[in-house]
């Protein structure tokens, strides 16, 4: 195969990238994504359906399926679900460092590229990715190809380029319907922007990007309906929406999207000042579907999605890839010299801190699931993790270890991500709404220790109202589960557990209890 000077830099650049962000994989069994261990419970069930005859599985050929369509086929390949999780993270750092080089290489050339590649790693392992969003990463990554494919099929349109944007759209689909949504959404502002333009401008837009989107643009349109139209019993929960205050808006630019687990990762900073600094000074800078219009678009996208929309949180985070993906291509060919050391020596610095939290966010995971050997088969467990983020300060990496017990000894699942067609299952019945995941994962948060009822309250009995609370929520829980899983629990807290609950496993924050 002939690789030209273009393609040569471009496979250079995205391997300096990949480089810089993956590494951190070799020093831990699996990375501490923050809804890795939810992941890897879908897997287990998707794998086992009779040990779970409450889930329904919806199924490998749906979006947002690739990543249990990978635990499940690769998993079995490699007789490891865990090394195929490594392996899956592993491939979506290497697609999103390949298609921003090529988004750079094809919007703005070989020399924009090659500076692009100094911001590019805070972009690449992303706040999603620390997250475990990882179908949506894994989309992200299509959905810029097809951006780049995109751009070049409104300069030199070809027949074969419009297959494989068919194709590419596609596969935005099974990845995950956002991403998708958000290219569609991109040249729906192409079209308005064309409609002020000639006529014939916009029959070529129709012809060369909006008919090789349909296939995608279909099944994203079937995957919305069935989701609309699904079962009472397996419909999303709704939860009341969240926007955030202009300040956090601004804050949130950098720290849900560049900064990843802790502000070890502050050099990420440089980066993301830089790109905006060369966004408004380039904001005049003309690139097809990635227009000042575009960025008007996502702009307000951002600014007036909820924070927090039915059962999707981080809702107007996700728009901000596309904002910062719009920023990127208006870099300039050249940094000066001073900022490209600093940049670089940035660069460096923020791959160095993912490999320390990486390692000190691994000592976590180590200690919470250590309890495993403690645990029979098939237990009913239910965990208790009062506090969910450990070594970390950006992300919650704890809030789903339960997980690890459920590959392990295909232990209960009541946490699960299930409550709409769009997750790997399903619940076949509505939920104990006690246990459904956001809602219990918010009471167990809240009710730590008496501190939130007595500021609410602000009565001498808050304790007291604490304490029936939990008393309440074991009378119901009790009779469905033999074992907790309790993580960092307080003194007092651990004083409200029925004594029937014997400690059976104690290792520093963890312990672990049997109902005798």
């Amino acid at each position: 195969m002939i690789y030209t000077d273009a393609v040569r830099a471009w496979l250079l650049c995205a391997a300096v990238v990949f480089v810089l962000c993956a590494w951190p994989l070799l020093l831990v069994e699996v990375p501490p994504y923050q809804d890795i261990g939810n992941h890897l419970a879908v897997a287990t069930i998707i794998d086992h359906p009779s040990d779970y005859p409450e889930f329904v599985f919806n199924g490998f050929f749906k979006t947002n399926a690739a990543l249990f369509a990978w635990e499940h086929f690769v998993g079995h390949a490699l007789s490891s679900t865990l090394g195929a999780i490594r392996a899956f993270a592993a491939v979506v750092l290497a697609a999103n460092a390949l298609a921003f080089t090529r988004l750079l290489l094809v919007a703005r050339g070989r020399a924009a590229m090659i500076t692009g590649t100094l911001v590019l790693a805070p972009i690449v392992h992303n706040f999603c990715l620390c997250l475990g969003m990882l179908d949506f990463c894994l989309g992200l990554a299509v959905a810029v190809f097809l951006i780049a494919l995109l751009v070049e099929q409104r300069g030199a349109p070809t027949a074969k380029r419009a297959a494989l944007i068919a194709a590419t759209s596609i596969l935005a689909w099974y990845t995950h319907l956002i991403p998708l949504f958000f290219v569609l959404l991109l040249v729906l502002v192409e079209i308005v922007v064309a409609m002020f333009r000639a006529r014939g401008d916009l029959q070529k837009l129709f012809a060369r990007a909006v008919l090789p989107l349909a296939p995608g643009a279909l099944l994203l349109a079937w995957s919305v309906l069935g989701q609309l139209f699904a079962r009472s019993s397996v419909a999303m929960t709704s939860y009341a929406s969240i926007w955030l205050a202009p300040w956090d808006l601004v804050a949130n630019l950098w720290v849900q999207w560049f900064l990843a687990f802790t502000p070890r990762s502050i050099a990420s900073l440089a980066p993301c000042l830089v790109i905006a600094f060369f966004a408004w000074k380039n904001r005049a800078v003309r690139t097809p579907f990635l227009s000042s219009a575009a960025m008007l678009a996502f702009g307000a996208l951002y600014a007036f999605v909820p924070y927090v929309l039915s059962f999707w949180a981080f809702a107007n985070t996700r728009a901000a890839a596309i904002l910062w993906t719009i920023a990127l291509v208006r870099l300039p060919e050249r940094f000066p010299k001073w900022l490209v050391g600093t940049l670089a020596a940035c660069s460096v610095a923020y791959s160095i801190s993912l490999g320390v939290d990486y390692v000190r966010l691994d000592r976590d995971h180590q200690e919470i699931v250590s309890g495993i050997d403690a645990v029979p088969e098939r237990a009913a467990l239910l965990p208790l993790v009062f506090e969910t983020k450990g070594a970390s300060v950006n992300t919650r990496p704890l809030s789903h270890a339960w997980g690890f017990y459920v590959n392990a000894k295909h232990t209960s699942a009541p946490l699960v991500f299930a409550t709409s067609r769009m997750f790997g299952v399903a619940y076949r019945e509505p939920p104990d709404p006690r246990l459904e995941h956001v809602g219990f994962e918010h009471f167990v948060g809240l009710m730590r220790d008496p501190s939130w009822i007595c500021a609410t309250l602000k009565t001498s009995t808050c304790v007291d109202t604490w304490r029936a609370a939990w008393s309440d929520f074991f009378a119901h829980v009790e009779p469905r589960f033999d074992w907790l899983l309790v993580w960092d629990a307080p003194a007092i807290t651990l004083g409200v557990i029925p004594p029937e609950y014997r400690e059976v496993f104690h290792n520093g924050r963890l312990r672990i209890l049997h109902r005798l």
